[in-house]
């Protein structure tokens, strides 16, 4: 598949180009590896079955058709007694996805909590609740879930990129620079989210390195670019 935000001939970062030209595609930039991710085909399945398991089956393919009311009625179907902790984890999770994609912070918040109650160091539940903290402000508790996040997931740009904007919003610049910059060594050129790094890293730079955002912001393109033809 291939990606409409990343596809095109050559690259608008040319060299002799003026900063200025470049922060016209930071957003372009920035929403690009949303755009890249491959758009679901199931379809929703009826929430009629009686196993923990087909239930959740079905409540995921709600989700992916964007049908979150209709996941959330039928999630709760999956819990009963003596469910297994991975079970209850996965139906916390899946209520989470669904709460946070409706706009209710609070019970996407709840519910992730429930999850990091029988699995607080999972690196994806960790990473949702520093979200969740972030988006309602708290970023000095994002800073810590991202930082458990990372450690579960250490290849990931992602986390690092998110504790990076947290720490930023804390005006911890130097410590932000330094999540960044930590983030281009030790994870793969290859990653999803890395166009994010190369982006916010090339934003958080002074503008006496201009040469230097040029070659990030151009990096991530060519990122961008180069996942969506892989897919």
């Amino acid at each position: 598949m291939i990606c409409s935000a990343c596809a095109g001939g050559v690259s608008p970062f040319q060299r002799g180009r003026k900063l200025a030209a470049l922060w016209h595609y930071l957003a372009f930039l920035t929403l690009a590896a949303i755009a890249c991710l491959p758009c679901s085909a199931s379809k929703s399945m009826p929430c009629n079955s009686k196993s923990a398991a087909q239930v959740l089956a079905s409540s995921r393919a709600m989700i992916d058709e964007g049908e979150y009311a209709s996941a959330l009625q039928c999630l709760p179907r999956a819990v009963r007694p003596k469910i297994p902790d991975s079970v209850f984890f996965e139906v916390a999770m899946l209520q989470c996805e669904a709460h946070t994609a409706v706009g209710d912070n609070a019970a996407a918040l709840d519910a992730c909590m429930q999850a990091w109650g029988k699995q607080p160091r999972d690196s994806l539940v960790n990473l949702r609740l520093g979200n969740l903290h972030a988006n309602a402000g708290n970023n000095s508790g994002a800073v810590v879930f991202f930082q458990t996040a990372i450690t579960g997931r250490p290849d990931s740009p992602i986390p690092r990129n998110n504790l990076a904007l947290a720490l930023q919003a804390l005006g911890r610049k130097e410590e932000a620079m330094q999540v960044f910059e930590k983030a281009m060594v030790e994870t793969d050129a290859r990653a999803h989210g890395r166009s994010l790094v190369l982006t916010n890293l090339a934003v958080a730079l002074p503008e006496e390195e201009e040469e230097r955002k040029m070659d990030l912001l151009e990096e991530a393109y060519v990122t961008c670019r180069s996942r969506s033809e892989n897919m």
